[in-house]
C-alpha cells in the first residue's frame, strides 16, 4: 500500500509543479486563474484506477480492439486549424477572441488539452488586447463519427490562466475580469473542435471478393457491415488508447459487378 502511495505522488508531481506557478499569485494581487477542484479530485481517482489495473495485470483489454494515438500527431493535427478568430458574446458584450497556440498532453488518465490566445474588445481599437490567457481542458469522451467513420475527441473545461490584462489588471477587478472570461471559456475551446480531430477512420462496411466458381473452394462476393462504439479511454506513456467494442453486421450477397475493385474489400 505504501509503494502504491508513493507512486501516486511521483506520477501527480510533475502536474503539482505545473499548477503551482497558475495557482499562485503575486502579494497584493487577484486570482491569476481559476482551476476546477473537480478536476484534480478526478485526476488522483484515475491515476490511482491506472495503478490498480497495472497491479492486476487488467490494463489493457484482450477481448475489444485497442487504438493508441500519439499526443504530438494530435497536436500538430490540432495546429493546422491555428491560428483562429471569431466573436463571441459575454456577459459584458461582444468581444473577439483568437486562439494562438495548442498543447496537448496524454499522461495523467485524460488528456490535457491548452489553449492560449488572446481577447479583444470588439469596439476597441485592432491591436488593443484586452486579456492574454489561457483555457485548460481535458478529453474525456472519444466518439465516433458515423458518417465519415472518424473519431473526434470532446473536451470539458476544467480551467482558466490569465497571463496578461490591459488597462483593467489593477488587482481589485482582477477577479471580476477572471470569472467574466470564465464565462467565454466554453465559447474558446469550441473553436477547436473542428480540430480535435484523431487521425484514425475506421470501415463502415467490408466487401469479401468471391473465389473463382471452378475451384474446390468456393466463396460467394458478400459484405456486411461494422459498428464501433468507444467503451473507454487511457491516457498514459504519451498516447491515448481508445478501447472499442466492434460488432459486424449481417453478410449481404453482392452482384458480380460489386464484388471487383471495390473499397475495404478482403
Amino acid at each position: 500500500m505504501r509503494d502504491s502511495r508513493r507512486a501516486v505522488w511521483w506520477r501527480l508531481a510533475p502536474w503539482v509543479m505545473a499548477l503551482a506557478p497558475v495557482l499562485a499569485c503575486e502579494p497584493g494581487e487577484g486570482p491569476r486563474a481559476i482551476i476546477s477542484p473537480e478536476h484534480l479530485t478526478r485526476q488522483i481517482e484515475d491515476l490511482h484506477g491506472l495503478i490498480r489495473a497495472v497491479e492486476a495485470g487488467e490494463l489493457l483489454p484482450r477481448d475489444r480492439l485497442l487504438v493508441a494515438v500519439d499526443e504530438q500527431t494530435v497536436r500538430d493535427l490540432a495546429a493546422l486549424g491555428l491560428p483562429r478568430e471569431e466573436a463571441v458574446a459575454g456577459t459584458r458584450g461582444r468581444f473577439r477572441v483568437r486562439v494562438d497556440a495548442v498543447d496537448v498532453e496524454f499522461r495523467d488518465g485524460h488528456g490535457l488539452v491548452r489553449l492560449d490566445g488572446q481577447v479583444f474588445r470588439t469596439t476597441g481599437p485592432p491591436d488593443d488586447i484586452f486579456a492574454e490567457l489561457a483555457v485548460l481542458g481535458r478529453v474525456d469522451h472519444v466518439e465516433v463519427d458515423e458518417e465519415s467513420g472518424g473519431l473526434r475527441g470532446r473536451v470539458t473545461l476544467i480551467g482558466l490562466e490569465l497571463k496578461r490584462v490591459g488597462l483593467f489588471g489593477e488587482s481589485a477587478l482582477r477577479r471580476r475580469l477572471l470569472e467574466g472570461l470564465a464565462g467565454l471559456s466554453p465559447q474558446i475551446l469550441s473553436l477547436l473542435s473542428d480540430s480535435l480531430v484523431l487521425p484514425v477512420q475506421l470501415e463502415r462496411e467490408v466487401r469479401v471478393r468471391g473465389t473463382d466458381q471452378k475451384g474446390p473452394v468456393r466463396i460467394e462476393a458478400a459484405r456486411f457491415p461494422l459498428s464501433a462504439r468507444v467503451t473507454d479511454l487511457l491516457a498514459f506513456d504519451r498516447r491515448l488508447w481508445i478501447v472499442l467494442d466492434v460488432s459486424a453486421g449481417d453478410w449481404t450477397p453482392l452482384e458480380a459487378t460489386e464484388g471487383n475493385g471495390s473499397e475495404g474489400e478482403r
